[in-house]
């Protein structure tokens, strides 16, 4: 919901947010979230600056980017060029201790 709330902030259109499987590690769970976004070069570094802004740790990884220009039609100053985007946004949050260890018996 932040990220969709960042993205409109910046001017972005968000295209899908697709949610994968939660990965867990030693004292974490990496939460990932593909997102396809388009906007201008400017709106997406906005997006991305916002994004390393938040309270919550969130890396964007595989980023890809993209233009479409029209053959034969110059774009005006005022069109920009438009950017394709596809990412993994990736937070994280802690093993809450009811999900620690998985040790079956009395601790010792």
């Amino acid at each position: 919901a932040e990220l969709n709330r960042l993205a409109e902030l910046s001017g972005l259109t968000m295209h899908s947010v697709e949610p994968q499987p939660e990965s867990r590690a030693e004292f974490y769970f990496r939460i990932p979230v593909q997102l396809a976004i388009s906007g201008r070069y400017h709106q997406i570094a906005k997006f991305f600056y916002n994004v390393s802004r938040l309270q919550r740790a969130i890396n964007m990884e595989n980023i890809a980017m993209t233009t479409k220009v029209a053959v034969g039609k110059p774009l005006t100053e005022d069109e920009g060029t438009n950017v394709d985007v596809s990412c993994l946004a990736t937070a994280f949050r802690a093993v809450r201790g009811d999900e620690g260890s998985r040790k079956k018996g009395p601790p010792k």
